[in-house]
């Protein structure tokens, strides 16, 4: 969270990656961090299937 509000405030641009929505993320890591993703952050979904099998 320390690394997301420094780069947020420095306007430094982040790349995050997660299997979590944004309400997910709101949720576990707190509104102000979420907050701060959405109005920064551009999602990209992918879509493709599990690797893993």
């Amino acid at each position: 969270m320390d690394l997301i509000s420094y780069r947020y405030e420095h306007q430094l641009p982040t790349i995050i990656t997660s299997n979590l929505t944004p309400q997910q993320i709101s949720e576990v890591y707190g509104k102000r961090i979420g907050d701060r993703l959405k109005e920064t952050t551009e999602i990209v979904p992918f879509l493709n299937g599990s690797y893993r099998g």
